[in-house]
């Protein structure tokens, strides 16, 4: 009789498990990919550390004395790590071979000095606080319409990467939530839709008890295999993730005895105590 309603679970409910193992093959690829991500965040902060700054541009017609001032004001400014200068007669010097000869021939020196200007790179003493360049350099842009500043080209990425730092951990829980969601919702359609059927197996002397054994088995093992494949799937791509970028490493690292006591609690939870849970809880709601 068991076996009976097994295979009429399997048989009428076949699309809600294709529909689970996709659904954790989603979910799990990107647990993985997310803690991946978020253990590797700090090696890539440290990594562009050099390169995340603002660079401030001031008209050469200011004179040294106004970008002199200017430099001093900012040194004076807190999280200042380092601040670098660059002159028009370096830039000129710098861009003179890539000048068209027409516009060299035409203008001396003088008249190119002009077009070229001051160069301010600002560099702040944590990532963190570039945020509090940005909102300082706009003020001053307002105000002296001759000095304008540019980020620097991480800085979106750097606000993805702070904001998925500072906010891991509510993400994390919020995903977990996702999923437990989802078994509840999936677990209510396939009751719904072999309720007559159960309904039969408790009338012949079935239990809740042996009802709930087949569904926790069907589950575990759908879900187990969608691991399976997650989890190649996953080591696949982070694999290829650090072919490309050779700081970045592999997470869990197998060789890492935290990792690996992580790795088999998060697996230990998410194949048996939350479907195991759900599946009770659900038969209580629905009082089948």
């Amino acid at each position: 009789m068991i076996l009976s309603l097994a295979k009429v679970e399997l048989k009428k409910t076949f699309a809600f498990y294709i529909l689970l193992f996709l659904f954790f093959v989603f979910w799990n690829f990107f647990s993985f990919l997310s803690f991946f991500l978020f253990e590797n965040l700090e090696k890539f902060l440290e990594l562009y550390q050099e390169k995340i700054g603002l660079t401030i541009f001031v008209s050469s017609e200011q004179g040294n004395k106004t970008v002199n001032a200017l430099i001093s004001e900012i040194k004076t400014l807190p999280f200042v790590k380092k601040v670098e200068i660059i002159s028009p007669s370096e830039l000129l010097e710098r861009w003179k071979n890539d000048l068209p000869f027409e516009i060299i021939s035409l203008f001396d020196k003088d008249e190119l000095l002009k077009a070229f200007p001051y160069l301010i790179k600002v560099y702040p003493s944590s990532y963190e606080h570039l945020k509090y360049f940005q909102e300082y350099f706009m003020l001053i842009s307002k105000v002296l319409n001759n000095i304008s500043y540019e980020s620097s080209k991480l800085d979106n990425f750097l606000t993805f990467t702070l904001f998925f730092k500072k906010f891991f951990w509510g993400l994390a829980i919020s995903w977990l939530i996702f999923y437990f969601l989802f078994l509840i919702l999936l677990n209510f359609f396939i009751n719904t839709f072999i309720k007559k059927n159960i309904k039969i197996f408790i009338l012949l002397g079935g239990s809740f008890f042996k009802l709930n054994l087949i569904r926790i088995i069907i589950f575990v093992t759908t879900m187990a295999v969608a691991y399976i494949c997650s989890f190649l799937l996953y080591f696949y791509f982070a694999k290829n993730l650090v072919f490309i970028f050779d700081f970045l490493k592999i997470y869990p690292d197998f060789k890492n005895l935290s990792h690996f006591i992580y790795f088999l609690i998060y697996t230990f939870f998410i194949l048996l105590i939350f479907p195991i849970l759900v599946i009770f809880l659900s038969s209580r709601i629905n009082e089948i």
